[in-house]
C-alpha cells in the first residue's frame, strides 16, 4: 500500500511539471517582428513605406526689356548652379530669345555662347539704333535661328517653353507653343523701336498677368518672374524725345510690370540694369553679371521657403 502511495506521488509530481512547463511555453514573448493570433500562427507585420514627396515645380518667367534681356542668362546661370530644376519657361519679348535658346539645351553656356554670337554677327553696328536708321523687320536674324534654332519644334525641347504675341490687327493674343520654335520666336519678339513687325505678329508685352495665370493652369507651384526693365529708363532723355511714341510704350510697360507683386507661390527679382538702355549691345556682358545677384536671390529663398 505505501509503495502505491509513493508511485502516485511521482505521477502527480511528473504531471505538475508537465503543466507548468506549458504555462511557460504559453506565457514565452512571440518572436520579434511577428504577432500572435488566436490559432497560434505568426504573421510578419506589414512593412512601412516611405513615399518620397515630389519636389515642387518652379515655372520662370522671363520679362520684356530687349537688350537688357540679357541679363536673364545670369538669372539662370545662378538656378543653374544651384542645380534647381525649372518645369516651365514663359518668355515675354527677348525673354523669349533667351528662354527658347536655353529650352533647347538647359545649358546657360551654351545660350550665353549663342547669344554673343548674334550681337557680334548682326548687331555690332553704330548705325543699327540711330535716329535715322532703315527700318528693320526681324528677318534681320533669319541667319542666326536658322544656325542656331533650326528645324527644331516644341516637341525637341527639354524644358517646356511659351511666349506670347500679339496680332496688331486683332489685338488677340496667342501662346506660341507648338509647331516651329524659330517661327514662334519671330512672332514673339519683335518690339518698337528695334523691329517692325513680320507680317501682323509683334511681341505680347503686356501678357504678366497672363503669364502668371498660364503657370498657373500648367500645375506650377512656384513662379519665377524676372523683371530686366526695373526703374530704368529705356533710352536716353534725348532718344525718348525723339521716339515719344515708343517711350511712352515702354513707360506703360514699366508701370504694368510694376503691378506684379510677390505673393505666396510668386517671387519677384529685379536684376540691376539702370545704367543701361534696351540697345546696349557693348554691355551685354554687364548685363548678364546683373543677373547674377538676383538669380542667387532667387535660389536662396526657392531652396530655403519652399524645399527646392
Amino acid at each position: 500500500m505505501r509503495l502505491f502511495t509513493n508511485i502516485f506521488l511521482i505521477l502527480s509530481l511528473v504531471a505538475c511539471t508537465q503543466v507548468s512547463k506549458k504555462k511557460e511555453v504559453i506565457k514565452a514573448k512571440p518572436p520579434q517582428g511577428a504577432i500572435l493570433i488566436d490559432e497560434g500562427q505568426a504573421i510578419e507585420e506589414p512593412k512601412t513605406t516611405i513615399v518620397e514627396k515630389e519636389p515642387p515645380k518652379l515655372g520662370i518667367i522671363l520679362g520684356p526689356g530687349s537688350v537688357k534681356a540679357f541679363a536673364h542668362t545670369g538669372v539662370l546661370k545662378e538656378l543653374e548652379k544651384a542645380k534647381i530644376p525649372i518645369s516651365y519657361i514663359i518668355g515675354i519679348e527677348w525673354g523669349a530669345l533667351v528662354g527658347g535658346l536655353y529650352a533647347t539645351s538647359a545649358k546657360i553656356n551654351d545660350t550665353e555662347w549663342k547669344l554673343y554670337k548674334l550681337q557680334a554677327k548682326k548687331l555690332n553696328n553704330e548705325s543699327w539704333f540711330s535716329l535715322d536708321k532703315k527700318e528693320h523687320t526681324i528677318r534681320s536674324y533669319h541667319d542666326f535661328f536658322e544656325q542656331n534654332i533650326g528645324e527644331q519644334s516644341f516637341n525637341d525641347l527639354k524644358i517646356p517653353f511659351v511666349c506670347p504675341s500679339i496680332s496688331i490687327w486683332s489685338g488677340a493674343t496667342i501662346w506660341q507653343e507648338a509647331g516651329s520654335l524659330k517661327k514662334a520666336i519671330e512672332r514673339c519678339m519683335p518690339s518698337p523701336p528695334l523691329f517692325h513687325p513680320k507680317g501682323p505678329w509683334m511681341a505680347a508685352l503686356f501678357s504678366s498677368e497672363e503669364a502668371i495665370e498660364f503657370l498657373r493652369q500648367k500645375g506650377m507651384d512656384v513662379i519665377l518672374y524676372v523683371d530686366v526693365l526695373g526703374e530704368s529708363q529705356p533710352l536716353s532723355t534725348k532718344e525718348l524725345m525723339n521716339n515719344y511714341t515708343s517711350a511712352l510704350l515702354w513707360q506703360e510697360l514699366k508701370n504694368d510690370i510694376s503691378r506684379v507683386a510677390a505673393s505666396e507661390g510668386l517671387l519677384k527679382v529685379q536684376p540691376n540694369t539702370f545704367n543701361f538702355k534696351i540697345y546696349d549691345f557693348n554691355s551685354r556682358s554687364s548685363l548678364a553679371n546683373s543677373g547674377l545677384k538676383s538669380g542667387l536671390e532667387a535660389a536662396d529663398i526657392l531652396v530655403e521657403r519652399y524645399n527646392f
